[in-house]
């Protein structure tokens, strides 16, 4: 959120959120801005049927999703795009876009949006691109590492 308002987003159109409102909090602290900074804040589990989502709905023009979607598998991924789906005004030209760690191509991403598309009857047209990374040392171990591991960058687009 600090980033989209130093590059020029008025704080005021910016709203943030997730899971733990305590690190909204810590931010403000940590960067010192909390007087400078006039976005909201939601404390929502994006999983959480059961939340009140009525204020977010339809809302928005553009989600920008970084490290978000790699934190569960192809189901819960599928579930939590659903819902963001419904917080962006359902017209042509509505983005998401974001980054996040992952293997994926081109392919597979395609192959995601669709499955979104079909399940809330939306379409998009989908940009993405995989930045491999070399496994450092420290994860070169780890059974999520993978030799075609990277950054993928995304921007997705309502039809």
């Amino acid at each position: 959120m600090r980033k989209l308002v130093i590059d020029g987003v008025a704080s005021a159109q910016v709203i943030g959120l997730g899971l733990v409102p305590k690190f909204h909090e810590l931010g403000k602290q940590l960067f010192r801005d909390g007087d400078k900074l006039e976005f909201k804040f939601y404390a929502r589990d994006i999983l959480d049927d059961a939340a009140d989502w009525k204020p977010l709905e339809r809302r928005f023009d553009v989600l920008h999703l970084t490290n978000f979607l790699h934190i569960w598998n192809w189901d819960g991924q599928i579930k939590a795009v659903e819902r963001l789906v419904r917080l962006v005004r359902p017209r042509a030209g509505s983005l998401l876009v974001g980054s996040g760690l992952g293997t994926t191509s081109d392919e597979s991403f395609a192959k995601f949006w669709k499955e979104v598309g079909d399940r809330t009857g939306t379409g998009w047209e989908v940009r993405s691109e995989v930045k491999k990374m070399p496994a450092t040392t420290q994860n070169e171990e780890q059974k999520w590492a993978d030799p075609n591991m990277g950054i993928v960058s995304f921007e997705v687009e309502m039809l």
